[in-house]
């Protein structure tokens, strides 16, 4: 009975052991270990675990414990898509958008956000509203984009919810709402988007759709500037020069404290998000 119950212990381990497996390759990733995570997830990827495939198809395509390789990165992930992996048919939709190691093809880009969009992804949703928009591999159709950008923003999107604002300023798929965008631009980027930020600083800035505020517009310019908008740096120099040195500081405070609540809510999106 003993012997029994031993191996029925040893087999249950057996099964258990490629969640741990995955679970302890994705902490060596998050950790900037490549060189323990790739021969890890190779491992479980021969196995046929398929978000190892997918965290496979990650590094060869950024070159992450391996070189750059574009074309396999896409193999990747077209294993992992196939067997339902949300995160890796949207990176290959967007692959295929942009002909970014296979050949450009807009109907296999929209085939595969549409197959992450069905499983809730608002990446995805995102996506193929910008492929309605732009009229790329369907016809373009601005109520269509609205629609998806809608469902996008609905599952907490940034881009879509950018995307909406602009359609909101210049009333294409909408009514213009200037009020209903600026509202969206903010969502947006207190979840750190970048161009929502910049494009707040820009409407501070010139006093058009709102109340002139330098110093609302530097805290943004420098929001912007922390999270990869080029050019802003210098937007919010100018904007520092109309400021009294009181405003200036308590402008610079206001934008390191926003920056730290945004950042600490991206950490936790990426611990969530897995």
């Amino acid at each position: 009975m003993k012997k029994l119950i031993l191996a029925m212990s040893i087999a249950l381990a057996a099964m258990n052991a490629p969640a741990a497996g995955i679970a302890e390759a994705k902490a060596a990733f998050n950790d900037g270990d490549h060189a323990t995570a790739l021969p890890a997830f190779q491992e479980l990827a021969s196995g046929g675990d398929h978000e190892a495939e997918f965290y496979l198809g990650l590094m060869h395509y950024a070159g992450l414990g391996t070189n750059a390789d574009k074309s396999a990165a896409s193999e990747w992930f077209r294993k992992s898509a196939e067997a339902g992996n949300a995160k890796a048919q949207n990176n290959l939709g967007a692959l295929y958008q942009k002909g970014d190691g296979v050949e450009q093809n807009y109907v296999e880009a929209l085939n595969w956000y549409g197959k992450a969009a069905e499983q809730g992804m608002g990446m995805a949703m995102q996506s193929i509203g910008y492929l309605y928009y732009k009229g790329e591999g369907v016809e373009q159709n601005y109520d269509k984009a609205v629609q998806w950008w809608n469902k996008a923003s609905e599952r907490g999107d940034a881009q879509a919810k950018f995307n909406l604002g602009l359609m909101y300023f210049s009333g294409k798929g909408v009514k213009t709402d200037v009020t209903k965008g600026i509202k969206l631009w903010r969502e947006a980027a207190e979840m750190g988007n970048a161009e929502a930020q910049s494009a707040l600083g820009n409407i501070f800035f010139n006093g058009t759709e709102v109340d002139q505020d330098f110093q609302a517009a530097y805290m943004w310019y420098r929001l912007s500037t922390a999270f990869g908008k080029q050019g802003d740096d210098l937007k919010a120099t100018m904007a520092a020069q109309r400021l009294k040195k009181k405003e200036l500081d308590q402008a610079e405070k206001e934008a390191q404290q926003k920056f730290e609540v945004i950042k600490a809510g991206l950490v936790r999106q990426q611990q969530q998000d897995g």
